[in-house]
């Protein structure tokens, strides 16, 4: 993936909580992502779920598998699911 200018990288955790894959910072806007490999159902992980209601101004996610396409509203939020192939075109679907 190539990054570009303002977009920084972060590993997110909570203790108690199912974790996030990957955090992306542009412009000091947080954009959660979870890799998951084996996807069969346009479905929302655990540990996404529970960043997004941690953090309720978030409005933008990733769930990144490999094959299915498509779009989850969560709570007012846009979840994009998308193939591996997309992922140098993230900032795409950023705002």
């Amino acid at each position: 993936m190539d990054i570009k200018r303002n977009v920084v990288n972060r590993l997110y955790s909570e203790i108690s909580e199912p974790e996030v894959d990957l955090i992306i910072l542009k412009d000091r806007q947080p954009f959660p992502v979870e890799v998951k490999s084996d996807l069969k159902k346009l479905a929302l992980p655990k540990g996404l779920k529970s960043f997004l209601r941690g953090y309720p101004k978030v409005k933008v996610g990733f769930v990144f598998n490999t094959k299915l396409k498509g779009e989850i509203d969560f709570e007012g939020r846009r979840i994009h699911l998308l193939p591996f192939e997309e992922i140098n075109h993230i900032e795409d679907y950023f705002f």
